[in-house]
């Protein structure tokens, strides 16, 4: 809190007002909230973010649980770098890189190109199921 003198013609009276929070380098919260934001647009790190707003990993995260609505703008941030960067490797991949062109497919549509494996087991057996003991072939 911060007192401000104000002055009447016939008493001098002290009103005090609230003083906006600063963090250790001086920024006020809301403005370390903006930069943090900002670079977590850019990329989806928080170490990174927290560097380029000028505080620790734990005052970010501590702000995280006590503010909902910082919390939603920094889903928010994350989720809009990672479309840039989905964007940029949709791209790399258009332009004939095999093993990416793989990758998104694989993520996009994994029932077409996805990795497949299935295991029938009739539940009617009473017991339990062997599995035979992989073969080592000469190479």
């Amino acid at each position: 809190m911060r007192t401000l003198a104000v002055r009447d013609k016939r008493a001098a009276v002290t009103v005090k007002s609230p003083s906006p929070r600063r963090s250790r380098g001086g920024l006020t919260t809301a403005r370390w909230k903006q930069k943090f934001l900002r670079a977590l647009k850019k990329t989806p790190s928080v170490k990174h973010a927290c560097l380029a707003a000028g505080i620790a990993r734990s005052t970010a995260y501590r702000q995280r649980e006590d503010d909902g609505a910082f919390a939603e703008k920094w889903d928010s941030a994350v989720a809009e770098s990672v479309d840039e960067i989905e964007r940029a490797a949709f791209q790399k991949a258009a332009a004939g890189d095999p093993q990416l062109i793989m990758f998104l497919l694989k993520s996009h549509r994994r029932d077409v190109y996805g990795d497949v494996s299935k295991l029938n087991i009739d539940t009617r057996l009473c017991g339990f199921v062997e599995v035979p003991p992989k073969e080592d072939r000469p190479p």
